[in-house]
């Protein structure tokens, strides 16, 4: 049961960091502004799930192969987007497309994940 809740408290964390991060972008956008954007690897989210995918899910190949490529196109996304934002000369509706495919790469990534840790915590 506690390993329930310390992976849910988790991916909790993994989703407030990643509003945040989402937040970046959109200011990037409204801005103009070039903000850092850090790789899948190294938000908190990717450190706590590459270290999951290989003890308490890896019985769970297949949704952990959809969390970590929809996780990977969040932050891909999202670089790229803040890079169109920030160069004057681009079309923002590119960016904005972009924006629009990190939102449902999160939401699928999260949905998935949080489907695995129930199924598993039974």
């Amino acid at each position: 049961m506690s390993d329930t809740v310390t992976n849910t408290t988790s991916v909790a964390i993994g989703k407030i960091d990643h509003i945040c991060m989402k937040v970046e972008g959109y200011n990037s956008f409204l801005t103009g502004e070039l903000v850092n954007i850090m790789d899948h690897n190294s938000c908190r989210f990717g450190s706590w799930f590459n270290h999951a995918s290989k003890t308490i899910l890896e019985n769970s190949r297949q949704e952990l192969s959809t969390i970590a490529e929809e996780h990977k196109k969040v932050h891909s996304c999202l670089q790229s987007a803040v890079s169109i934002f920030n160069d004057n000369a681009q079309n923002n509706s590119q960016g904005a497309e972009l924006m629009e495919r990190v939102e449902a790469a999160s939401k699928k990534s999260f949905e998935v994940l949080l489907s695995v840790i129930k199924r598993t915590s039974h």
